[in-house]
C-alpha cells in the first residue's frame, strides 16, 4: 500500500513557486511591479509583447497590462497612477501552466499600501514672528478646506501659558518658492515622470502650485517660546479620497522680546571712541540714522552724534565726540521697533564708562625673513606702555637652528601645522647668541595711541655686514593710569633674519626641488649650501646648488628645518608638511587635486560583449600591471580572486585565479537560465583589502582599496528579433519623413513616436586642405584636431555654444507614416551644421525601435580658408598668410571671389584699485582696435596675403564674402605677436602668468616654442616636469623677447608640463618700498608617443 501511495504522489503535476516583486515597500506612482516565476511561463516568441492583464488580479481595480520581460518574469505596465492612501491586494487570477507543464496554483500573492496623503516638504519663509510656511503635499490640496486644520501653537511650560493663533491659508505660487530646489512633484507628475522643477522656461512667479499651500498666522505671533505650526488630524486632499490622520508640528522657533544684547563703549588705538549697540533682532532696513537717533538720548549732550548700521541691521554704532569725558548715561526708548514690528521690551538706561586699553606690544612678524638690502629697519609698536625694554641677540647659524625649534613654543606653530596648546614666552637667557642690545625706551605718548620705536639693524651688525639673524624680546611696563593699575607687563618676541636669499620649491611625493636666488638681483645663486635638521637639531642630508641655483632632496617625515647658507648669508625656515605651496587649480593644466599614490595596480577587464541572453557563455579577459612611479611593471602578486554576482548580489561563482607570465588571465562561465538584469565580475586581492580596512586615513584607505578591487559590469536580458522595420530620411530643407512597416508588409498604424531634433555646428574640414582653417577659430577647436589628426580630448568646441535641440511626441498615421518640418535657427557666425532627427517608434506590442536620419546643412556655396599659423611671430616679421576658396565638396572653387580681409588687435589696459580688505585689485580693460582692411580677389581660388605686424598683441585675421545667394561667408583666425616693450596682454591675478605654446601637439625631437605673457622682466627658471622635475634651465625674459624653447624627448610623451618662474629683483623695482616680484606660469605640452 505504501508503494501505491508513493507512485500516486509522483504522478501529480509539479507545483511552481511564484512571487510578486515591488520595487518599493510602499507603493508610489513609479513603483515597478513584477511577477517572478521559477520556471518559464511563455515561449521565447512571447517575450517583449504587451498583452492584456489576465494573470494578475488587483483589488481595488487598477488598470494594468503585462509584458513578459523574460520567459519567467512578467512586468506589470501601469495604465494609470495608483490611488493614494489605498491598500492593494494582489492575486494570481487563475491556475497557470508553465511551458514544462508545471502547475502554478491560483493564490493570493501579497498586499501592500500606497503612500499616504502627506506633507513632503516644509519651508519657512520670513521670520518666526511672521510664521509664514510653505507646505508641499504629495497630492492636490484645497486652501479653503485646509485652513481649519492648521494653527500656530506656543505650548504651556513652567515659564509660559499656552498660546494658540489661528491660521489662514492660500494656494502657493512659484514666486513663494525661494528656489526651485524646494519643489516636489505631485502624485500625477511623479507618475508621468515630468518634474516641473526643471521646466524651461521656468514657470511664472504668479502661477499656482496646486499641491502646495502657504500657511500664516492671522496676526503676527506674539512673544513666546517653541512656536510651531500644528497640523490637525483629518486634513483631506482636494478629491476628498484621502486624509492625513495624524497630528504633526513644524517647528518655527522662539519669538523673544526685542531688546539689546549689549551696549558697550569701544576704544580703538588712534581712532575716535564709539558706542556699539547690539540687538537680538534686526532693525528695519528703512530705518535712517536720524530716525534712529530720535529713540535715544544722553544725560549730557554729545556733539556730532550720528549712527551707522551693520549689513544685517543687528547692531548700530554711535559716532560723536566721546573723547571729552569718560562717563555717559545712555537711554534707549521703548518707541524703537524691530523689523518684525516688536517694540523694545523696556527702556534701556545704562551708565557707560570708557576705559583705557590694556597695554600692547606689536611686532611686524613672528618668524620671517627681511630683505637685507631693504630698509633694514624694524618697527616696534606700543600702546599704553610707559617704557619698553628691548633686548636683542645676534644668532650664529648653529644658534639659529635651536632658537627656531624653541621659538615654536611661543608661536604655537608646531611641526606639520600642528598646534602647540601651551604657549609661553621664551626666557631670553635660554637663547644662545651674542647680546647686541639691552635698552629701555621711555614712551611719552597719549593714552590709547600708538607709539612706534624703530630699530636700525645697522647698529647691531658688524661693519659692512648686511646679513644676520636676531632674537628680539620686548618687555613693556604699563602706563600710569588708574585703569591700568592692575595690568600685567606684556612681552613680545620675534625671530628676524636679514637675508638676500630667496627660495622657491617644488614638492613631489618623494622629493623636493629647490631653487635659490638673490632677492636683490633676481639671479640664481650657485654654490648655496642646504642642510636639513630634525627635532633637537638632529642633522640630515646636505646639498649644494648647481650653476642654475637648484638642488634636490628626498623627503623624510622627520625633517623639521632647512638651513640655507650662501657664504655669510643665512636663511632658516620650517621644512615639513606645513610648507606652503601654490595651488595647481589656478593653472590651465590637467592635474590630480589630491596626490595619487605613486605605486598602484592597474587592471583592464573586458568581455566579448556587454549583452547576453540567459544561459549563454560569457568570456572575460583581464590584463594586470603595476604602476611604480612612471613605469608599468608585471604584477608581483599573481593570485587574485574572481567573483561573479547576479543582479541580487548573490554569488554565482567564486574562484581563485593564477595570472599568466604576462600578467593576464582568461575566464569563462555559463550564465544561469532564469535570472536577468545587471551582473558583474569582481577581481580582488583579498589580503590587501583586509589590510586596507586597518588604515585610518580615509584617502589612503580608499586608494588602497581601489588598487585591490576591480569590477566589470554586463547585462543579461531576453531579447528577440524585430517584428517591424523603420526607415527615415531628412532633407537639407529639414523635411523629415518616416515609414514603419511590419515585415509581412502591414503598416505600424498609430504607433507612438518620440522624436528628438538637434542641430550642431560641425565646422568645415575638407580632406585636401587640412592645413587651412575654415570658420570661427577665435578659440581652440578640438574638432579640427580630432578630424585631421585623431587628437581627441574633453574640450568642448567653441561652436557647441550654437547647438540647438527640440523634442516632442506624436503618432504615426494609419499607413504607418510620419512627416515633420523643422525651422533652422540663425547663427551669429556662419558655419556648416549637422542636423539629426532621432525617433523611437513603439507599436501596440510595446516593441520599440529607434532610427536616426541626418543631413549636413551648408551655410554657403563655398568657404574661405586661411593657412593655419603654428608660429609665434615677432613684430616686423612677415606672416605668410594664404587664402583659399573651397566648394562644399572640398574642391578648389576656381571662380573669382571678391572678399575683405580685416586685421584687428586686442589691447589690454590695467587699472589698479584697492579692495575693502586692503588688497590691490587689477582690472583688465580689453578692447579690439582696427589694424588694417583691404579688398582682395581670389582669381583662381587662391591668394597669398603676406602681412607684417607693427605692434605686439593678439591679432585677429578675418576673411568675409558672400555667395551667389547672398549668404555670408566668414573665417577668423588668431596670431600672437611679440617683440616690443609694450605689454598688450591680459593681466592675470596675483602671481600667475599665462604660457602660450606655439602648437597644439608635438613629436619627440621637435622644439616647442612658448610665449610667456609676463608683465615683468627678469631671469626665469624653466622646468620640464612629469611627476617631478626632469629637466631645467634658466633664461632672461624681456617684453621684447618673451619666448622660451624646449627640445622634446621621447620620455616627454604623452604630456610634459612646463613651469616658468620669473623673478624681478628688488634692485629693478620702481616701487616705493623695493621688493622682488615673482610670476609663475604652467602649461601642458601634448607629445605623441
Amino acid at each position: 500500500m505504501k508503494f501505491l501511495l508513493l507512485l500516486y504522489f509522483f504522478t501529480l503535476p509539479l507545483l511552481g513557486e511564484t512571487r510578486l516583486s515591488l520595487s518599493d515597500q510602499v507603493i508610489g506612482p513609479n513603483t515597478k511591479i513584477e511577477l517572478i516565476f521559477d520556471v518559464a511561463m511563455v515561449t521565447p516568441d512571447a517575450v517583449g509583447k504587451t498583452i492584456d492583464n489576465s494573470i494578475l488580479t488587483i483589488k481595488p481595480a487598477w488598470k494594468t497590462k503585462v509584458v513578459w520581460r523574460s520567459q519567467n518574469i512578467a512586468t506589470v505596465i501601469r495604465s494609470e497612477a495608483p490611488k493614494i492612501a489605498t491598500e492593494y491586494q494582489f492575486f494570481l487570477t487563475k491556475e497557470l501552466k508553465a511551458v514544462d507543464g508545471t502547475i502554478i496554483p491560483k493564490k493570493e500573492l501579497k498586499s501592500a499600501s500606497s503612500e499616504p496623503f502627506q506633507i513632503v516638504r516644509s519651508v519657512r519663509n520670513g521670520s518666526v514672528r511672521t510664521g509664514e510656511s510653505l507646505l508641499m503635499f504629495n497630492d492636490d490640496v484645497s486652501a479653503t478646506t485646509a485652513a481649519p486644520f492648521f494653527q500656530f501653537v506656543s505650548p504651556e511650560t513652567d515659564e509660559q501659558k499656552e498660546q494658540i493663533i489661528a491660521a489662514r491659508t492660500r494656494k502657493a505660487t512659484w514666486g513663494d518658492l525661494r528656489s526651485r530646489y524646494y519643489y516636489q512633484p505631485s502624485w500625477q507628475e511623479r507618475f508621468t515622470g515630468k518634474n516641473r522643477r526643471y521646466d524651461n522656461p521656468a514657470p511664472e512667479p504668479t502661477e499656482i502650485i496646486k499641491h502646495a499651500l502657504v500657511v500664516e498666522p492671522v496676526t503676527p505671533l506674539p512673544i513666546g517660546n517653541l512656536w510651531s505650526l500644528r497640523r490637525l488630524s483629518s486634513l483631506p486632499n482636494t478629491a476628498d479620497t484621502a486624509s492625513i490622520n495624524t497630528i504633526n508640528h513644524y517647528a518655527l522657533g522662539n519669538v523673544t522680546p526685542f531688546t539689546t544684547k549689549l551696549v558697550v563703549p569701544v576704544t580703538t588705538p588712534d581712532q575716535p571712541r564709539t558706542i556699539r549697540i547690539s540687538f537680538n533682532q534686526a532693525l528695519s532696513k528703512d530705518l535712517k540714522s536720524a530716525d534712529f537717533l530720535k529713540h535715544l538720548s544722553f544725560k549730557d549732550s554729545v556733539k556730532g552724534l550720528k549712527a551707522t548700521f551693520d549689513y544685517r541691521r543687528t547692531s548700530a554704532t554711535l559716532h560723536g565726540d566721546f573723547n571729552s569725558r569718560d562717563t555717559y548715561r545712555f537711554t534707549l526708548s521703548k518707541s524703537l521697533f524691530s523689523a518684525d514690528r516688536l517694540a523694545l521690551e523696556k527702556p534701556i538706561v545704562t551708565d557707560l564708562r570708557f576705559t583705557r586699553l590694556a597695554p600692547k606690544i606689536l611686532l611686524p612678524s613672528w618668524d620671517e625673513a627681511q630683505l637685507s638690502r631693504g630698509s633694514r629697519t624694524y618697527q616696534v609698536k606700543s600702546v599704553n606702555n610707559q617704557s619698553l625694554r628691548i633686548r636683542i641677540k645676534r644668532l650664529s647659524p648653529k644658534d639659529l637652528i635651536r632658537a627656531s625649534l624653541g621659538y615654536r613654543h611661543y608661536t604655537g606653530n608646531g611641526p606639520n601645522s600642528e598646534r602647540i596648546k601651551e604657549r609661553i614666552a621664551i626666557p631670553f637667557e635660554l637663547i644662545t647668541g651674542k647680546v647686541v642690545a639691552d635698552i629701555v625706551v621711555k614712551i611719552n605718548a597719549d593714552l590709547d595711541t600708538t607709539h612706534t620705536h624703530t630699530l636700525d639693524w645697522k647698529k647691531y651688525l658688524p661693519k659692512k655686514k648686511l646679513e644676520g639673524a636676531f632674537f628680539v624680546s620686548v618687555t613693556g611696563t604699563a602706563a600710569h593710569h588708574p585703569d591700568l593699575s592692575k595690568a600685567s607687563n606684556k612681552i613680545a618676541q620675534s625671530l628676524v633674519q636679514l637675508t638676500d636669499i630667496g627660495l622657491a620649491w617644488k614638492l613631489s611625493n618623494d622629493s623636493t626641488f629647490l631653487y635659490a636666488y638673490s632677492c636683490e638681483s633676481g639671479k640664481a645663486l650657485p654654490g648655496v649650501e642646504f642642510a636639513l635638521f630634525g627635532e633637537d637639531a638632529a642633522p640630515f642630508e646636505k646639498a649644494v646648488t648647481d650653476s642654475d641655483g637648484t638642488a634636490s632632496f628626498s623627503r623624510n617625515e622627520k625633517h623639521r628645518l632647512l638651513r640655507v647658507r650662501n657664504k655669510g648669508d643665512l636663511l632658516i625656515l620650517p621644512f615639513d608638511e606645513s610648507l606652503s605651496t601654490v595651488p595647481m587649480w589656478r593653472f590651465p593644466i590637467n592635474y590630480n587635486w589630491r596626490s595619487s599614490p605613486t605605486d598602484k595596480r592597474i587592471v583592464e577587464l573586458f568581455s566579448d560583449r556587454n549583452l547576453y541572453r540567459p544561459g549563454e557563455t560569457v568570456h572575460l579577459k583581464g590584463i594586470v600591471r603595476y604602476l611604480k612611479k612612471d613605469k608599468l611593471n608585471l604584477p608581483i602578486s599573481i593570485n587574485p580572486k574572481i567573483v561573479l554576482m547576479d543582479p541580487l548580489r548573490r554569488i554565482i561563482i567564486e574562484k581563485n585565479l593564477t595570472l599568466s607570465s604576462s600578467g593576464s588571465f582568461d575566464f569563462t562561465h555559463t550564465l544561469p537560465k532564469t535570472t536577468v538584469g545587471n551582473y558583474h565580475f569582481q577581481l580582488t586581492w583579498t589580503d590587501e583589502l583586509e589590510a586596507a580596512e586597518e588604515i585610518n586615513d580615509y584617502w589612503t584607505k580608499r586608494a588602497a582599496k581601489n588598487s585591490a578591487s576591480f569590477s566589470h559590469y554586463f547585462s543579461v536580458q531576453e531579447f528577440k528579433r524585430n517584428t517591424f522595420e523603420v526607415k527615415s530620411s531628412l532633407t537639407d530643407k529639414l523635411a523629415y519623413k518616416l515609414n514603419a512597416k511590419y515585415f509581412q508588409g502591414t503598416p505600424v498604424a498609430n504607433g507612438k513616436v518620440k522624436w528628438f531634433f538637434r542641430t550642431t555646428p560641425t565646422g568645415f574640414y575638407p580632406t585636401e586642405y587640412r592645413d587651412f582653417l575654415f570658420g570661427n577659430h577665435r578659440g581652440y577647436d578640438p574638432d579640427y584636431w580630432n578630424h585631421y589628426f585623431g587628437h581627441s580630448d574633453n574640450s568642448s568646441g567653441l561652436n557647441r555654444q550654437a547647438s540647438h535641440s527640440e523634442n516632442g511626441e506624436t503618432e504615426l498615421s494609419e499607413d504607418g507614416r510620419l512627416a515633420l518640418d523643422f525651422d533652422l535657427p540663425e547663427l551669429n557666425f556662419p558655419t556648416p551644421r549637422r542636423a539629426t532627427v532621432q525617433t523611437e517608434v513603439m507599436d501596440t506590442n510595446n516593441q520599440t525601435l529607434s532610427t536616426k536620419a541626418g543631413t549636413t546643412l551648408h551655410s554657403s556655396d563655398f568657404y574661405l580658408g586661411i593657412l593655419r599659423q603654428d608660429q609665434i611671430t615677432r613684430v616686423g616679421k612677415e606672416i605668410p598668410l594664404k587664402a583659399v576658396a573651397v566648394t562644399q565638396k572640398g574642391k578648389l572653387h576656381d571662380v573669382p571671389v571678391t572678399a575683405t580681409l580685416t586685421v584687428e588687435r586686442e589691447v589690454n589696459k590695467q587699472t589698479k584699485s584697492k579692495a575693502p580688505n586692503g588688497r590691490v585689485v587689477v582690472k583688465n580693460e580689453s578692447s579690439i582696435v582696427p589694424v588694417a582692411t583691404r579688398e582682395i580677389i581670389l582669381a583662381n581660388g587662391k591668394l597669398d596675403l603676406p602681412f607684417t605686424p607693427k605692434e605686439p598683441g593678439k591679432h585677429f585675421f578675418t576673411l568675409t564674402s558672400k555667395d551667389a545667394s547672398g549668404r555670408s561667408i566668414k573665417t577668423l583666425i588668431t596670431r600672437n605677436v611679440y617683440g616690443t616693450d609694450e605689454y598688450p596682454w591680459a593681466y592675470e591675478d596675483g602671481m600667475r602668468i599665462k604660457l602660450v605654446p606655439e602648437k597644439r601637439r608635438y613629436q619627440p625631437g621637435e622644439t616647442a616654442r612658448i610665449l610667456v605673457l609676463s608683465p615683468i622682466e627678469g631671469e626665469a627658471l624653466i622646468t620640464i616636469e612629469h611627476q617631478e622635475v626632469v629637466r631645467k634651465f634658466r633664461k632672461p625674459l624681456t617684453l621684447e623677447n618673451p619666448i622660451i624653447e624646449i627640445p622634446l624627448e621621447e620620455n616627454d610623451a604623452p604630456s610634459a608640463f612646463v613651469s616658468v618662474l620669473i623673478i624681478k629683483g628688488s634692485a629693478d623695482s620702481k616701487r616705493k618700498n623695493p621688493e622682488p616680484q615673482l610670476r609663475l606660469g604652467y602649461c601642458e605640452l601634448n607629445v605623441d608617443p
